[in-house]
């Protein structure tokens, strides 16, 4: 068979696995929400000024340390162990998950609209609205990252799309729209924020949500299988090292702010935020793209097949399309990145940012490519990997904050995240080949 017939072959069976539907619908729908997300950048920045968004930044920060910590690993978790159930007990795994998680986020929520307001009275500002606010945004926003993690591990990419695609067009936008009539404070910005999630999660309510399966009960599981204490006794061997994570990832993607709150402004914050988010989006929707249609056929092979050839060829694929798209993108950047900065950041926010973002671009691209390890780890249920590269890789983060942000200021920052990519794509890759490498005849991951 020569390579064109083993091309044509490849995408026959894809096509017949309906793996082209889900192509498409990731393809188009990380491609739209990452229009909306720079072009909700471009609007957000030309009315909100930049110490304003260094202030909402630092407020968004602290809902998504909380968010990583205590809601992605159980979304991971439920992404997992959801392919061990059928039929009516995948439909009651699912409720159950659902009312446990969200009891969570609202207790969260509390703990975390209290803290603002201590937190306001004690440095002489009311924060009585954001806090309400950034409630709504806890809430709102994890149950939608749990419906979308739901969608896409059980391959219904077309619903996990929309979900995204909402969120990065609707959020900018009603913030965009908010300031714009009312003001650009602080409290207007966080309400809309969160009045637009209140809204995706009422048509994910609505539309989006999955009917419970009837007929045939493939497997059955009493409600007693599925209580909380049961619930829990399955989630913490695999979610406990990812808490670990959800804070060591925060230090690495976000911490470096709360660092250079004691040597820069807000506004250079805010500077420092917009380029940030700017540099690191395009690389983070490669890799999500390539992931996220990895996640159901890599969970679901992991389930009954333990051999390492399942993850040397998973890996490799999925490494291997990230880089060249993510390769391409670098290029494009290298020589086009003015032109995109002057397109997608408002005037207040460009200057110095080439520089700035060629670093964070840079540094994103070896984090994307490190997306096809963190699956292996998924999958096999070696989570502490990830854990321990994260910790290894905060712990340089700080080191080198608090050495480049005080004698380079926030370009200081934007060398310091692409060191610390850069450690965890060389951790990750030991990991991953140092276990490859114990188990060429058979996986012992289980």
């Amino acid at each position: 068979m020569n390579y064109v017939q083993r091309i044509q072959h490849k995408w026959s069976h894809a096509v017949q696995k309906g793996y082209h539907i889900d192509i498409a619908a990731i393809v188009i729908g990380q491609g739209a929400s990452t229009l909306g997300s720079i072009i909700g950048l471009r609007l957000v920045t030309e009315v909100v000024r930049p110490e304003v968004f260094g202030e909402v930044k630092l407020i968004l920060g602290i809902i998504i340390f909380l968010s990583g910590v205590f809601v992605t690993p159980f979304c991971q978790f439920v992404m997992r162990r959801i392919h061990d159930f059928e039929g009516q007990a995948r439909a009651l795994f699912e409720r159950q998950s659902r009312r446990y998680l969200g009891s969570l986020l609202v207790l969260l929520g509390i703990f975390l609209a209290l803290g603002l307001n201590i937190y306001g009275f004690a440095h002489g500002k009311n924060y009585v609205t954001a806090s309400l606010a950034a409630l709504i945004i806890l809430v709102a926003g994890g149950s939608i990252d749990l419906e979308r993690s739901i969608f896409v591990s059980l391959k219904q990419q077309i619903f996990a799309s929309v979900l995204v695609i909402l969120r990065r067009w609707l959020v900018p936008l009603a913030v965009f729209f908010v300031v714009l009539l009312l003001g650009d404070r602080v409290s207007w910005y966080l309400m809309a924020n969160a009045a637009a999630l209140v809204l995706i999660w009422l048509a994910v309510v609505r539309f989006l949500k999955r009917q419970n399966p009837c007929g045939e009960a493939v497997e059955f599981v009493s409600h007693d299988q599925l209580s909380l204490k049961a619930w829990l006794r399955d989630a913490m061997p695999y979610v406990l090292p990812l808490v670990g994570v959800g804070v060591l990832s925060w230090i690495v993607n976000l911490g470096d702010r709360y660092i250079m709150l004691r040597y820069v402004s807000l506004k250079d914050i805010g500077i420092y935020s917009a380029c940030y988010g700017l540099g690191s989006m395009p690389m983070t929707a490669i890799g999500g793209m390539v992931t996220r249609f990895f996640y159901p056929i890599y969970f679901k092979k992991a389930v009954i097949n333990v051999r390492a050839d399942i993850d040397r060829k998973m890996v490799f694929i999925a490494a291997s399309v990230i880089s060249v798209l993510g390769f391409v993108f670098f290029l494009f950047f290298v020589f086009g990145g003015k032109y995109i900065i002057s397109l997608f950041l408002g005037k207040e926010y460009r200057y110095g940012a080439f520089e700035l973002m060629m670093w964070i671009v840079g540094g994103y691209f070896l984090l994307s490519v490190t997306y096809a390890f963190n699956l292996f780890a998924y999958a096999r249920k070696r989570t502490n990997f990830i854990a321990i590269a994260y910790g290894i890789s905060a712990l340089s983060n700080i080191i080198l904050n608090f050495y480049l942000v005080p004698k380079m200021g926030i370009m200081g920052a934007a060398r310091s995240t692409f060191l610390t990519f850069l450690i965890y794509f060389m951790l990750m890759l030991y990991f991953f080949v140092a276990c490859k490498g114990r188990n060429k005849n058979e996986g012992l991951y289980r």
